[in-house]
């Protein structure tokens, strides 16, 4: 191989490995789901621990779970945005009431501006 081939083959190697070190970080910064998150309290502003927080699109029907930690926080992510979501809490000792209509954005965290309505059974 003549010396000019090797300069050409290198100088096209390095072009394309700077094109992919320029175009992944782009690809990968676009984000297209949102996530959900909040605090589950009681009617005395207790957290409610170990609580099945069931978050579903009205629109697709998928569902997704998460359940509560010690300080009644929960987190779902990866939902596609939409504003037809329905958010339900179960939890031992409580009647659930679903809360409709809460919307999700792309690349936020939306919290739960809301506590979950529980009623004691």
């Amino acid at each position: 191989m003549s010396q000019f081939r090797i300069s050409t083959l290198v100088a096209r190697l390095v072009t394309l490995l700077a094109l992919v070190a320029f175009t992944v970080p782009a690809v990968t910064a676009q984000v297209t789901t949102g996530n959900l998150s909040g605090t589950v309290l009681d009617p005395n502003g207790a957290a409610v621990a170990g609580a099945t927080v069931k978050v579903t699109n009205a629109d697709t029907g998928i569902s997704r779970e998460a359940t509560t930690n010690s300080e009644g926080f929960y987190r779902v992510t990866n939902l596609i945005p939409g504003a037809n979501y329905r958010v339900e809490v179960t939890a031992t000792g409580f009647a659930s009431q679903p809360v409709e209509h809460i919307s999700v954005r792309a690349a936020t965290e939306n919290v739960a501006a809301w506590v979950a309505p529980f009623v004691p059974c």
